[in-house]
């Protein structure tokens, strides 16, 4: 055999020797999609966990945010602490008033908590009220919210009212 047959006939070989290598190929790149595919499955699957966690927790947070809307709307809820009892509360909502916040005929949230009545003191500065002649009397509301699953936000606000007074 001459040279260049030699080389045909290696050459030709080394065909035969690699017929195995398309299927290793395929089978490679077929466990690199299955892996990629299962990657998308568990990071839309956390997407979804996570946007339904926030849901929750702003249904809390409205909620509490509506519950202190409610005792700012409502002044008599806070005005029935004695004056001068610093640290005296009253529950609220008071009298059975209802403050479960519905969507779509559904209850999914509901506020509650408590005013405490801080002290009375000269009003803040530019309320338009003379210093001389009026007083104010100082709450904190703690609010507590709670939303689907038993998911919980808690507010605190510090609200006054102008009384009479002063001297």
């Amino acid at each position: 055999m001459n040279r260049i047959d030699q080389n045909q006939v290696s050459a030709e070989a080394a065909i035969r020797n690699e017929r195995g290598t398309v299927l290793i190929m395929c089978l490679f790149l077929l466990v690199t999609l299955t892996f990629l595919g299962l990657q998308a499955i568990l990071s839309s699957s956390t997407e979804v966990m996570l946007s339904a966690n926030f849901k929750r927790t702003m249904e809390a947070f409205n909620s509490a945010e509506a519950g202190t809307a409610y005792v700012m709307k409502e002044p008599q809820q806070y005005l029935t602490i004695p004056a001068g009892g610093s640290g005296d509360s009253v529950p609220f909502p008071a009298g059975g008033v209802d403050l479960d916040i519905s969507y779509n005929g559904s209850t999914v949230s509901s506020a509650s908590g408590k005013v405490y009545y801080m002290a009375e003191k000269a009003p803040p500065v530019n309320t338009g009220n003379s210093m001389k002649s009026f007083n104010a009397e100082y709450f904190t509301v703690m609010t507590t919210g709670t939303g689907s699953l038993n998911s919980q936000s808690r507010h605190q606000v510090l609200i006054y009212s102008i009384v009479p007074g002063g001297s």
